[in-house]
């Protein structure tokens, strides 16, 4: 079937035209003659089952006459004296005296086979005749029980004997009017040849055709012989039938019922027989549908001729076209239709000529497009995943060749990290979406770039071609990520800032606290307590003091504690501290150092470097309970743009870099972001006030420096302080000049402080000193009391951070008009700057929050006498 199909596909519309009107001819005359045969073969179906019913019918009709001429010569034998003298049994049975009998009544009856007698109760008497015997088996006895009127004769159902059809004929034996017994004479129905309503039947149906007679219940003749009964449901109430027939062919049948016996009459006749009109009806329709097939056949070539010989010529020019001879032009033909076409087609031709000289135009400047973007670009089959063109700077940007790129596929410049992405985006993509995808390539060296891929559908080349511009944004992305880590940054300095000065205001304000419980303390156990008192005031006082050390931690962390600071080598603090490390760690720690050769100078406060290491070390050794090692190193680095590129707050330059590393159970990420926090701790309650990481923060930045840090879960951590390399000292220090001093006993100290709980104790403590006091709540108080003062004011003791008017402001517009005045500063809250600035002058002195009466007596002394 394909290879006709394609056969056909590949003919000429020459014959193409004529085979395929030719085949719809052919299904159409095929149809109508096949309608018209069937409507014929119905009209002759209908035709010869009502000839054959009536021909039924009149068979019938004519074997009623029989029924009843038989049941007549039943009488007659019945009236026969021998036939009574059998009933009475007058004399003892003879046989042959029925059949004599019967012969005696009917003297030509040759089918006569058996003759029965029974009395009026119903018992055979005799059987007489040359088939007694075989009738014996016959059912006379339910014939005769059968009837209901027992008055007239009866003619039973067909039965056989062998090959025999009998039947039998039953009258009544009448004597006086009373019933004396029945007489049963059995006959041959298929002995003769056939009658002559059967030679009759054969004229008329033709050969093949059969006359069945029998009965529904028993035996079946052909007139001939025995035959087996036609397979009908007589049941029913219809009169005709069609069945298979012995030898397979559909065989019609007209059957009826005899009046007044159980007899049925049935006209069987071949199908083909009846049909045979039809079928020839239907061989006419063919041949004569056949002519007209071929005569339609040829009249279409003819005409399918004389249309295709232009559209042949028209055919040619376009393949000619097909082949780029664009020149080709089809002749001039009639104005017909044909005729018109080839005009258009050479009017299509210049106007495809015009169109591909300027298509050839557009692609060179598309190629040249494509061949110099410097965007990598390149087409690929969606289906099979192979690239078909690839720009320079694709060949460029990837490292092949361009033969090499030609023959791979997408899947090989993907990294094989990058599979599952590639098969998500391809999956999800459909035909006609435009894509967009941030992804990584693969160059032929095996390096990584970074990629954002744009792909489009290009239908005009192919409906699964591609194109794709891949822009490589590994610079850029790169640049995002170091922005984002420099304002990640910033964002912890700022949180760190913030806090810082949280700390600082709790400490100020708490200092001020501390100040007044130490003055009243210390009040308290100077004078005449019972034992019990004092020590708890002496409690009161320790608590006092360690609550003042506490603040100073967070003075530190928020960098706003008084600092000396010196040029010092920080290996050679680490080596000071070595022997206090060793007992501060456990002995299954083991301590290894690898210092700096030479100097490793900084600007820093000794003590506090000292704290920093201490904190570092302690924070260490907390982090390997089962041991493990701790490794402390010095060393002077270069730190370059590329580093501060990462770390926003450093400036590019030389340091001295501190490293503590632990080969402890280490940190997550999360603990990380806070372990500079004030008060933050992973160590359980009362293990540890959370101050000793932020304080190490906090030095660091108040010298300039930074701290970084690097953890991982179960493989330790390592901190890394980086503080600036000190330069070589150029200048000698000025030299202090002590200033004059002043009796204490008739010293004036004027004391300015905000807070009055404060201002109080601090002047309890100074009266007790034997100084005299004057007073102020703040700056501007402090110079109105002083200008309308009538005395000397030897001293001033001022906050140095008040509200309106710091400490600083208010002794240099006092030093107007007392310029020989002595000050002492304190604060619980100061910032490094300021107090740089304040105490360059040797006379100015500060004291710290919070303080004892000996250390402000103390400081006061020390202002007074200049040293």
């Amino acid at each position: 079937m394909t290879e006709s199909r394609r056969r056909f596909s590949g003919m000429s519309l020459e014959w193409k035209v004529p085979l395929a009107a030719g085949g719809v001819l052919l299904l159409v005359t095929g149809a109508l003659c096949w309608t018209a045969y069937l409507q014929v073969r119905r009209s002759v179906d209908v035709a010869g089952n009502t000839r054959l019913s009536g021909l039924a019918t009149q068979i019938a009709v004519a074997l009623q006459s029989q029924v009843s001429q038989s049941s007549r010569r039943a009488q007659l034998i019945a009236a026969q004296p021998a036939i009574h003298s059998i009933v009475h049994r007058d004399t003892p049975f003879q046989p042959g005296s029925a059949v004599a009998a019967v012969h005696a009544a009917l003297p030509t009856d040759t089918n006569l086979i058996a003759v029965e007698v029974w009395d009026d109760s119903g018992r055979k008497v005799a059987v007489d005749g040359p088939a007694a015997a075989a009738v014996q088996r016959l059912g006379s006895e339910d014939l005769l029980r059968s009837r209901h009127d027992p008055d007239s004769s009866h003619v039973g159902r067909f039965q056989a004997i062998g090959d025999t059809v009998v039947v039998p004929i039953i009258a009544k034996i009448a004597e006086d009017g009373a019933l004396a017994g029945y007489v049963v004479v059995w006959q041959r129905v298929s002995s003769s040849r056939r009658s002559t309503t059967s030679g009759q039947v054969g004229a008329i149906i033709g050969a093949g055709g059969r006359l069945l007679v029998g009965s529904p219940n028993g035996a079946w003749t052909d007139q001939s012989q025995a035959v087996a009964a036609p397979p009908i449901d007589f049941t029913r109430q219809d009169s005709l039938a069609k069945y298979d027939g012995p030898d397979g062919h559909e065989r019609m049948t007209a059957y009826t019922r005899v009046t007044g016996v159980p007899w049925v009459v049935a006209l069987e006749v071949p199908a083909d027989a009846i049909r045979a009109p039809a079928h020839h009806f239907l061989g006419s329709f063919i041949g004569m549908a056949a002519l007209i097939l071929v005569i339609g056949l040829a009249g279409a070539w003819l005409f399918i001729h004389r249309m295709t010989s232009p559209i042949i010529e028209l055919t040619d020019a376009v393949a000619a076209m097909g082949t780029g001879r664009h020149g080709v032009r089809v002749p001039p033909g009639k104005n017909d239709e044909l005729g018109r076409l080839g005009a258009a087609f050479n009017t299509m031709a210049d106007r495809v000529e015009d169109e591909v000289a300027a298509r050839t135009s557009s692609e060179e400047q598309w190629r040249l497009l494509f061949d110099n973007n410097p965007h990598p670009m390149w087409l690929y089959d969606r289906n099979t995943m192979r690239f078909l063109q690839a720009n320079d700077s694709a060949i460029r940007q990837y490292g092949y060749d361009r033969e090499e790129f030609l023959q791979m596929h997408l899947r090989d410049i993907y990294p094989p990290s990058e599979y599952g992405t590639l098969d998500g985006i391809i999956s999800s993509m459909t035909p006609h979406e435009e894509t967009m995808a941030m992804i990584k390539h693969q160059r032929k060296d095996g390096s990584i770039l970074d990629v954002e891929a744009r792909g489009r559908p290009l239908p005009q080349m192919g409906p699964a071609v591609r194109l794709v511009v891949a822009t490589d944004i590994t610079e850029r992305l790169a640049a995002q990520r170091r922005a984002h880590e420099a304002e990640e940054q910033l964002q912890q300095s700022q949180k760190m800032e913030a806090i810082g000065r949280l700390a600082g205001g709790v400490a100020h304000d708490f200092n001020n606290l501390l100040t007044v419980i130490s003055a009243c303390a210390e009040q308290l156990m100077e004078g005449a307590l019972p034992a019990e008192e004092r020590e708890n005031a002496v409690e009161i006082s320790a608590a006092a003091s360690r609550a003042s050390a506490l603040t100073r931690q967070l003075l530190t962390f928020s960098r706003k504690q008084i600092i000396q600071q010196q040029r010092l080598d920080l290996s050679a603090i680490v080596r000071g501290v070595q022997p206090m490390l060793k007992r501060l760690l456990f002995e299954n720690i083991e301590l290894l150092t690898n210092l700096a050769a030479g100097h490793a100078p900084v600007i820093a406060d000794p003590s506090q470097m000292e704290q920093v290491i201490l904190n570092l070390v302690v924070n260490a050794s907390d982090a390997m309970p089962g041991g493990g090692t701790l490794v402390i190193e010095t060393a002077v680095v270069d730190l370059d743009d590329a580093y501060t590129e990462h770390h926003v707050e450093v400036v590019a330059g030389r340091y001295v870099r501190l490293i503590v590393s632990d080969t402890g159970s280490g940190m997550d990420s999360a603990t990380l972001a806070r372990i500079f926090e004030p008060f933050y701790t992973t160590k359980a309650p009362g293990m540890g006030t959370g101050l000793g990481l932020s304080t190490v923060y906090a030095i660091v930045k108040q010298f300039g420096g930074h701290v970084w840090v690097y953890s991982e879960v179960g493989l330790g951590t390592t901190f890394k302080v980086y503080l600036p390399l000190a330069v070589e000292e150029s200048q000698a220090k000025p030299e202090v000049v002590p200033l004059p001093g002043v009796p204490d006993a008739t010293a004036t100290v004027l004391l300015v402080e905000d807070e009055d709980t404060v201002r109080r104790a601090v002047r309890r403590m100074l009266e007790r000193s034997g100084y005299t006091v004057i007073e102020a709540a703040n700056g501007q108080d402090g110079l109105d009391v002083a200008a309308t003062h009538d005395g000397t004011i030897d001293a001033v003791v001022t906050d140095l951070m008040m509200p309106g008017m710091d400490g600083r402001t208010f002794s240099e517009r006092l030093r107007t008009t007392h310029p020989n005045i002595r000050v002492v500063f304190t604060s619980g809250y100061t910032d490094d700057a300021v107090i740089r600035r304040g105490i360059v002058d040797a006379s100015h002195r500060f004291l710290q929050k919070p303080f004892t009466r000996d250390q402000l007596a103390r400081a006061v002394h020390a202002v007074l006498d200049g040293s």
